[in-house]
């Protein structure tokens, strides 16, 4: 039977920044992404293996998704390992640490192995429902993607096709910010219309 990789990373509330928390916090929410997009993936695909998976669009739209906010997230955990110095987050470091090394292998021996010789793309995609909420007055960041130029509003981020980690509503829009931002969920591909 297949197992499911079920990731929730909790929100953390803490009483004023301290160095390395904005790290942890990007780590945290691309971490809830693609624990997200794995279990997606995993639902997805099922049992049946043998399933010519190159040619499902949703499963292929999954698997861009993480690879790309896989490799983001590897590299925020590597960033927060560099940063952070309190004590107060070092169980958050070291939940970071082991939850991206077992998603990195989940990841290889699922995902990449049920999609060699496939060449899926970053393509417009609703995100995937999440159970953790923040409570009043925590911060709660949502990993999304933004392709095809112009911006992620309204905070003006690229929409280069790298994650970015927002913490509400957001749109993209190819000059300035004259889209109306709209509730996203973790993992959406966000593009200009």
């Amino acid at each position: 039977m297949r197992r499911l990789l079920l990731l929730l990373i909790a929100s953390v509330a803490f009483a004023g920044p301290l160095p390395g928390d904005d790290a942890l916090f990007r780590a945290e929410a691309l971490g809830e992404a693609v624990g997200l997009l794995h279990n997606a993936f995993a639902e997805r695909l099922g049992t049946r293996r043998t399933l010519p998976v190159c040619d499902d669009p949703e499963l292929g739209s999954l698997v861009a998704r993480t690879r790309s906010f896989g490799e983001a997230w590897h590299a925020a955990v590597e960033d927060a390992r560099q940063v952070a110095a309190d004590p107060t987050q070092t169980a958050r470091l070291q939940a970071q640490v082991r939850a991206v090394t077992e998603a990195g292998a989940w990841h290889r021996h699922h995902v990449e192995s049920s999609f060699r010789g496939c060449v899926p793309k970053l393509e417009s995609a609703p995100g995937v429902g999440s159970p953790a909420f923040a409570a009043a007055g925590e911060r709660r960041g949502i990993a999304v993607i933004g392709v095809g130029g112009g911006s992620i509003c309204p905070l003006g981020l690229p929409a280069r096709g790298r994650p970015v980690v927002i913490e509400g509503p957001a749109c993209v829009s190819r000059a300035g910010c004259d889209c109306e931002p709209v509730e996203v969920e973790p993992g959406a591909v966000l593009v200009a219309p």
